[in-house]
């Protein structure tokens, strides 16, 4: 199967390979593009590559230029709002977090619990609000 190198950015953006690679997303990015610029066959699981070869999940070699350019540059990790921004636009779930967080409490208790106690209070809902398609099911009958 064929991988296309824009799939492979979109899987290291929303976290795929974070516990494979040892480096932050966006090192992984910029090792990626410093592969795929020096017409490195990069893609994992490439069984058959020499030994020379270098791949994505390759080990750090100081002597390596790649791995040296890496060693120099400033790659810190995304913020989780951009994590979670990513993980959103690519797998259209969160999963570094949940996007409520990120809205001021001041003050409130919030639960995901139903309100038992709640009846005949002012409560205020939050939710995540979804496009989910409608779907109708069609009953053939006797044929």
């Amino acid at each position: 199967m064929t991988v296309e190198c824009d799939e492979i950015q979109a899987l290291i953006k929303c976290g795929a390979f974070d516990e494979v690679c040892n480096m932050t997303r966006p090192a992984t990015l910029w090792r990626w593009n410093f592969l795929q610029a020096s017409g490195q066959n990069a893609l994992p699981g490439a069984a058959a590559l020499a030994e020379s070869a270098k791949t994505l999940f390759a080990t750090v070699n100081p002597q390596d230029v790649i791995d040296a350019a890496l060693a120099e540059m400033q790659t810190p990790e995304y913020t989780i709002e951009q994590k979670l921004k990513y993980e959103r636009e690519i797998l259209e779930v969160c999963v570094s977090g949940h996007p409520l967080d990120f809205l001021p409490r001041n003050g409130e208790v919030w639960s995901d619990e139903n309100c038992r106690g709640c009846r005949g209070k002012r409560v205020t809902l939050c939710g995540w609000v979804g496009d989910v398609p409608a779907r109708r099911n069609k009953k053939i009958t006797g044929t």
